[in-house]
This record gives structure tokens, C-alpha cells and sequence, in this order.
């Protein structure tokens, strides 16, 4: 039981560790905005004040 409980967290520390490189290799398939190439991120900043600016300019009724 030991010994299964052993290989099953080796396993589950691969897959983890797996996953990771992957999300850090293609950072483009998961868009998180925290991961991946800073121009990206800084895109996502932009956009986000590019939202921000829209809606201040609404005409309040």
C-alpha cells in the first residue's frame, strides 16, 4: 500500500511539472494574462484600459 501511495504521488508531481512547462512553453492556448511574453500581458493591460475609458465616456442618463 506504501509503495502505491508512493508511485501515485510521483505521478501526480510529473503531471503537475508537466502541465507547467506546457503552460510555460504555449503560454497562447491558456490567456490567464499572467503567463506568457510580456508584450502580451502589456496588450492585456491596454485593452483593459482601452474598456476602462469606454465606459467613462458614456453619456449618463
Amino acid at each position: 500500500m506504501r509503495v502505491f501511495l508512493r508511485i501515485l504521488l510521483i505521478f501526480v508531481a510529473l503531471f503537475l511539472l508537466f502541465r507547467y512547462l506546457l503552460a510555460v512553453i504555449f503560454p497562447s492556448r491558456r490567456e490567464t494574462g499572467v503567463k506568457g511574453s510580456p508584450r502580451r500581458r502589456g496588450k492585456r493591460i491596454d485593452d483593459e484600459r482601452i474598456q476602462d475609458a469606454s465606459f467613462k465616456d458614456l453619456p449618463k442618463k
